[in-house]
């Protein structure tokens, strides 16, 4: 695709974005300002965030940073009800919802108070339910989603980097590799990387893909971290963490959000996210996301012959999903996502184009008190990606599925002690057109089957003992893996806590290591 051609398309989004900030700032134009300070001392605050919105909804959020000197102003702003919001990093959110007349100018300072880390998070992955992070048996870090409305990120791996244990990689504007606690690579699969409890890699790759997610910054309501080995619930390949990216409810987050970005190496984005309550019971959301940009150039040497690289990258995503709430506190969701993207992708037997690659997804899930339900299918189609390094551009297939069954329950065995008890159901389905796995194309599927059970037990106010025992039987191992658990967790006062932990967890071959039989020279003879 030509420049021309990707300039127009970034034109033609930006006009769209133009047009929507035209329709909600019309009319008559208003002045807000003021200066952001620390209460303590009176000292200003540069790099505050903040942000302006319309309560009608109609329009999209602003945010801007506060200067050198703490201050901030937002011009031409129409007539009408609105809710600004401060935030900045140690300190409490300050909301504020005002009203701007015809005529008026408002001058608005904030003193903010700064505040502790929110020791009553609650985290969902450490334990597949809900309880603090404090109470967590394992070391548990959690990005908000202001803290995520805060940082402009081409992609989500960028809110996570300064987290403790983490590893990353950047292998490109949009790719990167992520582990917990060293041992990266190429293909970096020992992390478990989930979006709404659906396992989100590439299906017979076993590869976390971030720049696939089809998930916008707008819709991540928080991401949770759980650092050290999860196979006691998750199974195989969660041996040195899971990354879960949690996304905001149609219900609890309504509205319209629109984001339009750049930045050097020509890159351009533009995103959006629209929920909305069809009823009490009914809520509907979508979102989508355009980026480009041009990668950084890298020849391979003569002897290798290589193709022409194509540098610049292209993302088209979308998600959707609906929601229904019944009367007796049950909950079904829908929701399904579209990832279509080119770019440069190294692989571990050379740099691949890939051309038009596509990730889908499809998932359903299912709560009532305790018992969670839930299956999804993830699809993964390579288009026509080749590998750079054959000089005869061998194709490069892939399309193959991941299908997903999971059941969990709980139950209170007394005041002081309660079940978690699961099954999950995991099946390969991998399918390269003999392009990957040549000749093993007939005998590659993998079935996986895992039943797990964690046991939380309050010994005392200060004390819990958590124990966890997993069984795991795949059709391509001879034996049954096992997976145990165990941790004391010690909590002396409220923001304190000491543990003492073992894990045992493992990882499965994959694909590759199983299957692999690919062509790399034709012979000249």
């Amino acid at each position: 695709m030509s420049r021309n051609q990707h300039l127009n398309r970034l034109t033609l989004f930006v006009a769209v974005s133009l047009l929507v900030a035209m329709l909600s700032f019309s009319a008559s134009a208003e002045n807000i300002a003021g200066t952001v300070t620390d209460q303590t001392n009176s000292d200003p605050l540069s790099g505050a965030t903040v942000s302006l919105a319309s309560n009608s909804g109609a329009s999209a959020r602003v945010l801007q940073k506060t200067s050198m000197d703490g201050n901030y102003s937002f011009a031409n702003v129409s007539p009408g009800n609105y809710t600004l919001i401060v935030t900045f990093v140690g300190f409490k959110n300050e909301i504020m919802s005002i009203t701007v007349a015809t005529g008026q100018d408002l001058n608005l300072n904030f003193d903010m108070v700064p505040s502790s880390v929110d020791v009553g998070a609650v985290s969902v992955t450490a334990s597949r339910k809900q309880e603090k992070i404090l109470d967590a048996p394992a070391a548990v870090s959690i990005v908000t989603s202001e803290q995520i409305e805060e940082r402009a990120a081409f992609t989500p791996i960028e809110h996570i980097k300064a987290l403790p244990s983490v590893d990353v990689s950047q292998i490109g504007i949009s790719q990167s590799n992520v582990v917990m606690r060293g041992f990266n690579n190429i293909f970096s699969g020992a992390m478990l990387v989930m979006t709404d409890n659906r396992i989100a890699r590439v299906p017979s790759l076993r590869f976390n893909a971030y720049n696939f997610m089809s998930t916008t910054n707008e819709d991540i309501e928080r991401i949770e971290l759980v650092s050290g080995p999860g196979s006691a619930l998750y199974g195989p390949n969660a041996s040195t963490g899971v990354l879960h990216f949690i996304t905001k409810s149609p219900f609890d987050y309504q509205g319209t959000t629109v984001t339009v970005g750049g930045g050097e190496r020509e890159i351009g984005m533009f995103s959006f996210r629209h929920a909305k309550m069809l009823s009490e019971k009914a809520a509907f959301k979508v979102t989508g996301q355009y980026m480009r940009g041009k990668d950084w150039n890298h020849k391979e040497p003569p002897l290798l012959e290589p193709l022409d690289r194509d540098f610049d990258m292209e993302k088209f995503s979308g998600e959707g999903r609906f929601d229904l709430r019944f009367e007796n506190g049950a909950s079904l969701i829908f929701n399904g996502g579209y990832n279509n993207i080119n770019s440069i992708e190294l692989t571990g037997i050379g740099a691949g184009q890939a051309v038009g690659w596509k990730y889908s997804y499809a998932q359903t899930r299912f709560n009532y008190k305790n018992l969670f339900v839930q299956a999804f299918v993830n699809i993964s189609d390579a288009g026509d990606t080749y590998l750079l390094t054959n000089i005869d551009k061998q194709p490069l297939v892939d399309k193959s599925k991941l299908w997903v069954g999971q059941v969990q329950h709980s139950s209170a065995l007394s005041d002081n002690s309660q079940l978690t008890y699961g099954v999950d159901a995991i099946f390969t389905r991998p399918n390269t057109e003999g392009t990957i796995n040549g000749q093993n194309e007939e005998i590659d599927d993998i079935d996986e089957f895992g039943v797990y059970l964690q046991s939380d037990n309050r010994l005392s106010d200060k004390l819990k003992l958590v124990g966890a025992i997993r069984v795991d039987e795949s059709n391509r191992l001879k034996e049954t893996v096992y997976s145990p658990r165990a941790a004391l967790v010690f909590q002396p006062n409220q923001t304190n806590t000491f543990r003492a932990t073992y894990n045992r967890a493992y990882s499965t071959p994959d694909n590759n290591n199983l299957f692999l039989d690919f062509l790399q020279r034709s012979d000249p003879f």
